[in-house]
């Protein structure tokens, strides 16, 4: 019997996660991006490790637990880390702006870890980089609120932000390959949710961070746990697994501009020109991949 095609199912976790860099925004500046990470993803933790239908016999799970499996989850907690790092630590709204775009360069690294890690037979198009790199530099110099281009414009305080970006990128896409490549149990998912939740609220325990709690508080921790990471990461895993992970890489070619727009909108910041631009550039680029 044919398996039913989930590709779907990943456009509808992308339009989601286009509304999540915002979230993590405004919980960075109420009460940290770790702590505000140790909630979400304890809730969206539990949730997949306790809805998540088990696959395979009883004691399967412990046997899927090798070096392969082991390494997803690395990149899994790399990336959570990542995500909420770079936002959290972006010195204005309009820079976590420019971090989200950065930050959905991962459409261009799966396409491009698929060939070593999948044997994709793909290659890498030198327009492609030209176009991203552009994208990149408009991107950055764009979220210095137009400031005149000087040297400070490049110090490396500055820059962490997008170079911390660039690693949730990297690792996100390492995690999809490998996800792709050794199909993994949706409770052990969970179970990659559950420690990065914990690495992260450990990590809170060392550093200062604010705690502004209300009731606003509360329900965006309960929307990023229960929609842009239970939801969410249930619906992309079934795409990568049962679905066409090229196809909904393609789709996932425009989340530069869409987070860029639905994180201006929540976020009540004006959209700097600049950020549209270097978004598209980034697209285009990203298209250029898939010729």
């Amino acid at each position: 019997m044919k398996t039913a095609d989930k590709t779907y199912q990943g456009y509808i976790a992308l339009i989601l996660w286009s509304t999540a860099a915002a979230f993590i925004r405004s919980l960075s500046e109420l009460i940290g991006p770790f702590t505000a990470a140790f909630y979400v993803y304890l809730l969206g933790g539990l949730l997949t490790l306790i809805f998540s239908p088990r696959q395979g016999e009883q004691g399967a799970l412990a046997r899927q637990l090798d070096r392969s499996t082991i390494l997803c989850g690395i990149m899994y907690i790399l990336y959570v880390f990542a995500t909420f790092y770079s936002i959290g630590i972006s010195q204005t709204r309009v820079m976590s702006l420019g971090v989200t775009v950065i930050k959905s360069l991962w459409p261009l690294f799966t396409l491009i870890l698929s060939i070593p890690i999948l044997h994709e037979k793909k290659k890498v198009s030198t327009w492609g980089l030209l176009f991203s790199l552009a994208g990149i530099l408009v991107v950055v110099l764009g979220s210095s609120n137009g400031e005149a281009l000087t040297p400070a414009t490049f110090r490396i305080v500055d820059l962490f932000p997008f170079f911390i970006g660039l690693v949730s990128a990297v690792s996100w896409a390492l995690y999809s390959n490998l996800l792709k490549k050794r199909t993994i149990d949706g409770k052990i998912i969970g179970l990659f949710m559950l420690i990065s939740g914990l690495t992260m609220g450990l990590i809170s325990l060392f550093v200062a961070e604010p705690s502004n709690w209300s009731l606003n508080v509360v329900l965006q921790i309960i929307y990023r746990g229960v929609v842009t990471i239970f939801i969410a990461n249930a619906l992309w895993n079934q795409s990568v697994i049962k679905g066409d992970i090229q196809k909904v890489s393609i789709a996932a070619n425009y989340l530069p501009i869409m987070s860029a727009l639905t994180s201006a909108l929540i976020l009540n910041v004006k959209l700097d020109f600049s950020l549209l631009i270097g978004g598209a550039l980034i697209v285009i680029g990203n298209i250029f991949h898939r010729k």
